[in-house]
């Protein structure tokens, strides 16, 4: 989990940097890119959540099974809903900063795949 948090902090941090050099509306560029990457890293946690929980239910370690589809069935409607809350914030972000909704929406491909890939080469490395 943790090279996962590394590449959310970096991805923050370079977004904060490259929007205070090219925008000119500093102060609205980072509210956006702030909120949508806050907002995505959200979205990442639950679609995590929504895997382990749908992995356990699978599993046949679990002696109660209600329990663990109630899990799976929460963090499922939550990671639904935050993609519809995203499609929305896009869908009415007409007077934020193009460089802003990139950085923050990149979030949701970034993290998970230079994430990814560093979890991956840190596992192969142990094994």
């Amino acid at each position: 989990m943790a090279p996962f948090l590394w590449v959310a902090l970096f991805w923050c941090v370079l977004g904060v940097v490259v929007l205070s050099f090219t925008q000119a509306q500093i102060q609205t560029a980072l509210f956006w890119a702030l909120g949508l990457w806050l907002f995505c890293l959200f979205d990442l946690v639950a679609l995590a959540k929504t895997i382990a929980a749908a992995m356990n239910l699978m599993s046949d370690q679990v002696q109660e099974k209600t329990i663990a589809s109630i899990q799976t069935l929460f963090w499922g409607t939550i990671k639904l809903c935050s993609f519809g809350v995203l499609g929305w914030i896009l869908f009415q972000a007409k007077a934020a900063p193009i460089g802003a909704l990139v950085m923050g929406v990149g979030t949701m491909l970034v993290v998970p795949l230079v994430g990814g890939f560093w979890w991956s080469k840190k596992e192969l490395n142990h094994a």
